[in-house]
C-alpha cells in the first residue's frame, strides 16, 4: 500500500502503475473534483446523513451530472438513507463505524461487499 499526501500529479499519472486499487479521498469535491470522480471505475461518496449535514451531497446531487456514483452515509442509519432516496431520488446506504477498518473481519468483508456490489 502506497500513501500519497496532497498528490499533484494526474490521476491518469496513477493508474498507469500496475495498482490494483487506487483509493482517491478528495476531501470534499469540488466542481473541478467532479471529473476525477467520474474518471473512477468505482464512485464511492461517503458523507453524513443527518438533516444537518446532508448539505454536503446537494452540491453534487444537484449539479446535474449523473453517474454512477454510490452514495455512503458515514454512521448512517436506515431511515437516513431512506430520507436521502426520497429527497434526492438516488439510492443511499448507510455505513456503519468500525473502529479498525484495518482489522478485517467477516462482517467487515460482508459490508465491502454489499457497498461493491459484488
Amino acid at each position: 500500500m502506497t500513501f500519497y499526501k496532497n498528490y499533484k500529479e494526474s490521476l491518469t499519472t496513477l493508474k498507469n502503475h500496475t495498482y490494483s486499487v487506487i483509493i482517491v479521498d478528495f476531501g470534499r469535491v469540488t466542481p473541478r473534483g467532479y471529473q476525477s470522480l467520474r474518471d473512477m471505475d468505482i464512485q464511492l461518496m461517503v458523507g453524513y446523513g443527518s438533516e444537518w449535514r446532508i448539505h454536503e451531497f446537494a452540491s453534487y446531487v444537484n449539479s446535474g451530472v449523473k453517474n454512477r456514483v454510490k452514495y455512503l452515509l458515514n454512521m448512517g442509519s436506515h431511515d437516513e438513507a431512506r430520507w436521502f432516496t426520497m429527497k434526492y431520488k438516488e439510492k443511499a446506504s448507510p455505513v456503519f463505524y468500525y473502529k479498525d477498518p484495518f482489522h478485517w473481519t467477516r462482517e467487515l468483508d460482508q459490508e465491502v461487499e454489499k457497498i461493491l456490489g459484488l
